[in-house]
């Protein structure tokens, strides 16, 4: 997992997606930016609610990089729980891919009260710049 890594320490920029992807379901009020990495590696960054639970997603293609998760309790493959805001990331054996196990290491912080809280954090954790924040967000959200 050393690509994934040094993509993830990368300096990334975001800017609005130009279009959505058709395999996948998006939630309403999905926030959806296209990220590009300083060597020019482009990759997908999603933001939503669901519920009262908020989801921060880095993708390549159908591989993910990092999920932000703010559900109560998550449970690592081997067992461990990890309770309230975590991080997801993949391994060699458990890869971030919809529908698997994956493990998680809990985060440090306060409980978010938006969506565009939530994404901000996430940026601030994997390097990525978000320039016209304001221009990206759904119509009528405002920081």
């Amino acid at each position: 997992m050393p690509d994934v890594e040094r993509l993830i320490h990368m300096p990334k920029h975001a800017y609005p997606a130009r279009r959505r992807s058709k395999k996948s379901f998006r939630p309403l009020h999905t926030v959806t930016l296209a990220v590009e990495t300083i060597s020019g590696k482009h990759l997908e960054l999603r933001a939503y609610k669901a519920r009262e639970d908020y989801f921060v997603e880095l993708w390549q293609g159908l591989q993910g990089l990092r999920k932000l998760h703010t559900h109560n309790c998550h449970r690592n493959p081997a067992g461990e729980h990890v309770s309230g805001c975590h991080m997801h990331f993949p391994t060699v054996t458990y890869p971030l891919v919809e529908g698997c196990g994956s493990y998680a290491y809990g985060l440090n912080v306060v409980e978010f009260q938006s969506i565009e809280q939530a994404l901000m954090v996430f940026c601030d954790l994997v390097v990525i710049e978000i320039g016209a924040m304001q221009s990206l967000l759904p119509q009528g959200k405002r920081l």
